[in-house]
Parts: C-alpha cells; structure tokens; sequence
C-alpha cells in the first residue's frame, strides 16, 4: 500500500509543478520577444488574455501554497503523534512559513 500511496503522490505533484510552469508559460506567451510595434509604441496584451493568464497564475500560487502548508502541517502533526519534539529545523519551516 506504501508504494501506490507513494506514486500517487508522485503523481500529484508532478501534476501541480507541471500546471504552476505551464500557467507561467502561457503568461509569457502573449508577450513577443521584441516587445515594440513597428511606430516603435509597446505592444499591450489585450485585456481578456491578461485577466485568463492573471487568474491562471493566482491559482497556481495559491495552490502551491495550500500544499506546502498541508506538507508543514502533516509534518507537525507526525511529530506530535509520535511523541516526537519539534527540532530547530521544525521551528525554522515554522517561522519561515
């Protein structure tokens, strides 16, 4: 049971590191690498795409840092289970968190 747990895992966040690149890609995508039209004014995204691609990013942040947070959690709760004290290493994720 250990091992499916473990590739399901492995398959979760996978999945997530590949949607947060994948939202930060397209973001990138609307903009040229020359970034000026022809009379020399910047090109501007238009609005719809920025609010899509603002929206995509925001997700992918806010999910990042629910499953971190869930991580830190477990992680606490483990140690608590087991009878285990908190380390330095504990109250430094604790305080960075």
């Amino acid at each position: 049971m250990a091992s499916t747990v473990g590739a399901a895992a492995s398959r979760f966040i996978k999945a997530a590191a590949h949607h947060a690149v994948n939202a930060v890609v397209i973001h990138l995508e609307g903009r040229a690498d020359n970034d000026t039209n022809t009379n020399g004014t910047d090109k501007v995204i238009p609005e719809k795409d920025h609010r899509s691609k603002v929206a995509q990013v925001n997700f992918s942040c806010w999910f990042l840092t629910v499953l971190a947070a869930l991580f830190l959690g477990l992680r606490i709760y483990c140690k608590k289970y087991r009878g285990r004290g908190l380390w330095w290493d504990d109250h430094v994720l604790i305080t960075s968190w």
